[in-house]
């Protein structure tokens, strides 16, 4: 017997899935609209799911006639369910016939399977039993069936169910507010420098006076992603800007060859890196400084490199100050595009900022940067302290639906 049902109470029984749950074969019906199972928001309509991530989906357009009716109880195994479990619909719908889908019998209360399939042991088991599985491929029916599940007496199922409903409710409730709380610190520097800034009397220049040299990167054929290789210069793209931050996680790299052709491109440790293209999230003209140890880089299409003029400014107070919602609401009145903002070299250039005298840029940075390590001690502290209670209320699932936990006596101590 599995080790996480070596120990179940006396009443209860180890069972076959087969026994108590048949797939759900039917074929959608006219009016099912698409849905989509996830990890972390459950089963979605796709029109929902995109509203709440700002995903956008692959509609299936032409097999819509194809795919397989939900009704609300139902459980589907996605693409994905050896990571993160099954998940429980709460609505009639369509899923793909990649996705497996099936009901309960009679005798099993899917408000307790719920659990039971979300539990990081029944994950763990189906985990073992699909290792050779990898994402994008079917949880079948029969992968499920292969393994043996808890069957408490029914009341005890309903009992279960509703004291999992209650305390995992009051912790989400818990992990959302301090993500919203870290969330919320991690903008806590920029709003310090835009309140400083704010404060200041400083006078205004245009960006062209804050630099000595500024060039973009080749656009066109140039070269492409086809051209990348594992070694070689690294290309600087617009995923490498980030907010006074260069993101070094996914460099490309370019033959030497290639690199060579590109003189005005090439980037120096120190110089600025600036975005020509931002969305929503990630504005246009947000900078970074390209740090030591790149090796030998050069800027892509869409990104410029600038050397800062230093006898009137410092590259560290330019990209704090490009990158801030200051830098942001001086370059959107410079910027084009209707989807996605947009700054050119000459707007860029013409785009007027704060030009303080070279020791208070020091001491704005230095301000920045003191903030930026307090709020960075505080998003550590929430970050530890929600992988603490998503790791207990795993804890809490599978010692409730193993019969661990007595939960007609449990106190779990969680606050309202």
């Amino acid at each position: 017997m599995s080790g996480w049902l070596a120990q179940l109470p006396p009443s209860w029984l180890v069972i076959q899935p087969r026994s108590h749950f048949r797939e759900r074969r039917e074929t959608s019906r006219p009016n099912d609209e698409h849905l989509t199972p996830s990890q972390h928001h459950g089963v979605l309509t796709q029109r929902d799911y995109m509203a709440r991530t700002g995903s956008r989906v692959v509609l299936n357009l032409s097999g819509a006639d194809k795919m397989k009716h939900v009704e609300p109880g139902d459980f589907i195994a996605h693409l994905r369910s050896f990571q993160g479990g099954l998940e429980t619909s709460q609505i009639h719908g369509k899923v793909s016939t990649a996705y497996t889908v099936m009901r309960a019998l009679d005798g099993a209360q899917s408000h307790y399977f719920r659990w039971v399939f979300k539990s990081r042991a029944f994950i763990g088991e189906l985990a073992s039993t699909t290792q050779q599985l990898r994402d994008g491929q079917t949880v079948r029916f029969e992968d499920i069936c292969s393994l043996r599940l808890p069957l408490p007496p029914e009341p005890e199922q309903r009992r279960i169910a509703d004291f999992l409903d209650d305390r995992v409710a009051r912790i989400d409730n818990i992990i959302a507010a301090r993500q919203r709380q870290a969330a919320l610190a991690s903008t806590m520097p920029w709003r310090k420098f835009d309140e400083a800034i704010k404060e200041t009397d400083l006078p205004q220049a245009p960006f062209r006076r804050f630099i000595r040299f500024i060039s973009d990167g080749p656009f066109g054929s140039a070269f492409s992603s086809a051209d990348y290789t594992d070694n070689g210069a690294a290309v600087i793209r617009l995923g490498n800007i980030g907010f006074a931050k260069f993101h070094g996680e996914d460099v490309a790299r370019i033959p030497s060859h290639i690199y060579s052709q590109f003189p005005r491109c090439q980037v120096q440790p120190g110089e600025l890196l600036i975005a020509s293209l931002g969305d929503e999230n990630n504005h246009a003209g947000r900078a970074c400084i390209a740090p030591t140890g790149l090796g030998p880089a050069m800027v892509k299409g869409k990104c410029y490199r600038a050397i800062t003029n230093s006898n009137i400014a410092t590259a560290e107070f330019v990209q704090i100050c490009l990158s801030s919602g200051t830098g942001r609401a001086a370059l959107a009145k410079a910027g084009t595009g209707a989807t996605r903002n947009m700054v050119n070299l000459d707007r860029l250039q013409s785009t007027r900022l704060p030009l303080p005298p070279l020791e208070q840029q020091r001491d704005f940075a230095e301000n920045f940067r003191e903030h930026e390590r307090d709020t960075g001690r505080l998003t550590q502290s929430l970050t530890r302290f929600i992988k603490l209670l998503t790791e207990y209320k795993q804890s809490l699932i599978t010692a409730a639906v193993t019969g661990q936990l007595d939960v007609t006596t449990a106190s779990t101590r969680i606050p309202e």
